[in-house]
């Protein structure tokens, strides 16, 4: 989450928070590992499509969004 100082003690709205969070987002400047986590997007839609169409379709347009 976001933090945002001007909110009271454990407060959180589900974006931002006054805590700290430790869930950071770490990226890299490889295309190839940005293709393949696409093509592997793409391919778990696949296999979801049965199972979980709502996040098939999710990992679908997250693959072609990166694309």
């Amino acid at each position: 989450m976001i933090f945002d100082s001007n909110m009271q003690e454990n407060q959180s709205d589900g974006i931002r928070s006054v805590k700290f969070d430790d869930r950071w987002a770490f990226t890299s400047k490889s295309s190839s590992l940005d293709y393949g986590s696409m093509a592997a997007l793409a391919t778990a839609s696949r296999a979801l499509t049965e199972y979980n169409h709502e996040l098939a379709t999710e990992a679908l347009n997250t693959a072609l969004k990166g694309w």
